[in-house]
């Protein structure tokens, strides 16, 4: 995705954030908010991909002798809430799997 003059959004916008205060709120607070990551527009996207099983990175995980995905979509209701946790089931964790 590239804008006018050719810059990366998606770049620009993790390039602006306020890295050391993110950090702070991370340390003290396990978690921190970043508003500006995702327009509208990309978290619509995101969220059209929910239901589309084929763009899982399930088969790494097959590969390397795991059954589940570390690397998940959850999907909250009006009301639902998830506390701050890890979900790992193996060795590949992240964008690895």
């Amino acid at each position: 995705m590239r804008g006018p003059g050719g810059g990366n959004p998606w770049r620009q916008r993790v390039d602006s954030a306020d890295w050391e205060a993110i950090t702070t709120e991370v340390n003290l607070l396990g978690g921190a908010l970043l508003p500006e990551l995702l327009t509208p527009a990309d978290a619509e996207r995101i969220r059209g991909l929910y239901e589309q099983a084929g763009l899982l990175w399930l088969r790494m995980c097959h590969d390397a002798g795991q059954g589940r995905s570390t690397a998940i979509l959850l999907r909250y209701g009006q009301g639902d809430w998830n506390a701050l946790h890890r979900d790992l089931y193996g060795d590949r964790a992240g964008s690895s799997c």
